[in-house]
Order: C-alpha cells, then structure tokens, then sequence
C-alpha cells in the first residue's frame, strides 16, 4: 500500500476518535453549566453529622441571589428547600408562612428559614429564635464561599465549611475537604472614618449613640476607643504612646443601630466604657444592593 493511502487512513481514523469523544463528553459539561444555579461544580457540599452530605448543586435548582436563595438542595432525608415560592413540597401555602424563606441582606449575611418533611426548620441566624447560646448565622464571604452553622432541632448543626470552628478541619483523612460555594460574592465597597478626641474633662461614661441621615441601603455600625490618655495609651498618667483600642459591642466588633435610633450601651459594655476621660468613635459604612448610606450628624451622648 502506498505511504499516501496510510496516511489517509489514519486520519480518518483520527478523526472518528476525536468525534466519538466529543460526543460523550459534551453532556458532562452541560449539566454543570446549568444557568438555573449558580452554586460551584465542585465546592457544593454542607456537612450534618447525622444526615450527612447536603448538596447544594445536584439539583441544578439553588441560586443565590442579592435578596434570598431560591431552590433546594438534596439529602438523604429529602430536599431541603430555601425559599416557599421555588418549593416542590411546601407544607403549606406562603402566604402562611411569611417568613419561610432564607434572606440576604445584600452583604452577605443570611437569614431566615428553610425546611425539611422529615426534620423540619432549619434556622440560619440565631437572633431570628432568640437562643444564641451559641451565635450562629450562615454567612458568605467575600469570593463566595459559605461560612458557618445554621441549626435544627432534630439534627443540630449544619456545617457550611470545614474550616468553620469546632470542625475537625480541611485536611483528611482526620478532616473532610467539604465548602460550599456560590458564584455571588457581597459588595466590597465600604469605608471608614475615625473621629477626633472628645475631651469629657473628666472620668465619664457613653450612654448611647445616634446617628441622622439617610439609610438609603447598605449599613452603619460603631466601634468606639477610651482611654484616660489623649493619646490613647493605657498607663496614666506617664502615658507613654499608645494607640487606640476600637471594640463594639461585648467587647466584641460593632455596635449596630438604625437611623434617628438610639444604640443602647448594655450594662456589660458600660463596664469597659466608664471611668475614662477621653473618647473617640469609628464609623463603618457598608454599601447595600441599591446605594450608600448618607450620615449628616453622629450624637455621642455621655455622663459625668
């Protein structure tokens, strides 16, 4: 046989082989290009110790969007489905129930409920049951990534992502490699101001905040520095250079407040704040969904 007729046939046979792959494999990717999700391929799975995995893709169904998640995931107890509106099964109708429904806030915090036929609500934020005796809330990070529990009284927590506190981590085969993720990520705009020095001319306490303006989306929040130092330190009254120590609420990260609201200070965080003669605040702006917030006063009201 000729050297030309070999070669003909062989690219003919290279030609069959690329086709016939072409065809097996273009299913595969179209499954997991399905416009109905938005949630990872890969990272898709939340963790319970008793029902175990919770897929968040399989169903081609979960999307999450700057308002709520729509859909339901699959388990081995049967769908856990987000939002009243997209359910296959709804025990009841919406208008029922109102809150049914998983929320978000346009920067990444979740809210709300979801629910299950076999084991019922599924709680996201803590502060929605008024038990946080352990403060949970689903959250979803600046690249997408789920963090944290949401609850169920029969089946307890629901683990969002392996590196969440009290997991046995991301590294097997002591831990499980297991995130779930979404191609939506919050806002990353947001900005800062800190204050000048209030000078109270003597040891005195905050007893709330005020702020005035326009909400108009997005939030506000509070951390707020003492010191018997102007310039911040912690050694009166050699005051050597400090700087200063910015807490919220607890002593933990912010206080939060509406607009024209008062923001209480609790008798806990009293304790922190009393007996200092110099004050300062940070504000924290984050932009919501629509627009900015617009503050036009800010009211620090302290006693001596």
């Amino acid at each position: 046989m000729k050297i030309w007729k070999i070669i003909f046939w062989l690219i003919i046979f290279l030609v069959v082989i690329f086709a016939i792959l072409l065809i097996f494999s273009s299913p595969k990717a179209k499954a997991d290009l399905n416009p109905n999700t938005n949630v990872d391929s890969v990272e898709r799975y939340a963790w319970n110790n008793i029902v175990g995995w919770i897929d968040f893709h399989g169903t081609h169904t979960v999307k999450v969007e700057t308002d709520k998640l729509t859909g339901y995931a699959s388990s081995d107890v049967g769908d856990i489905e987000l939002d009243c509106a997209t359910s296959p099964t709804p025990p009841a109708d919406c208008a029922s129930f109102p809150g049914w429904q998983v929320t978000n806030d346009g920067n990444g915090n979740l809210s709300g409920w979801a629910w299950n036929n076999a084991i019922g609500w599924i709680s996201f934020d803590c502060t929605q049951t008024n038990n946080c005796f352990f403060p949970y809330r689903v959250t979803i990070d600046q690249n997408g990534y789920f963090q944290n529990y949401a609850w169920n009284n029969v089946i307890g927590w629901i683990s969002f992502n392996c590196a969440n506190p009290g997991t046995n981590g991301c590294n097997p085969p002591s831990g499980s490699n297991y995130k779930v993720k979404a191609n939506w990520q919050p806002p990353a705009n947001s900005g800062s101001l800190e204050s000048s020095i209030f000078d109270m001319t003597v040891q005195g306490i905050l007893n709330s905040i005020i702020w005035q303006g326009e909400p108009r989306g997005g939030s506000v929040r509070f951390q707020i520095a003492v010191s018997n130092c102007g310039n911040g330190a912690t050694n009166p009254p050699t005051c050597n250079v400090g700087s200063w120590i910015y807490k919220g609420t607890n002593g933990g990260e912010y206080f939060d407040g509406l607009n024209n609201q008062s923001i209480p200070i609790s008798a806990q965080d009293r304790a922190w704040l009393k007996n200092n003669r110099y004050l300062r605040y940070k504000v924290f702006l984050a932009v919501g969904p629509a627009d900015s917030p617009i503050i036009t006063d800010i009211i620090l009201n302290w006693s001596r």
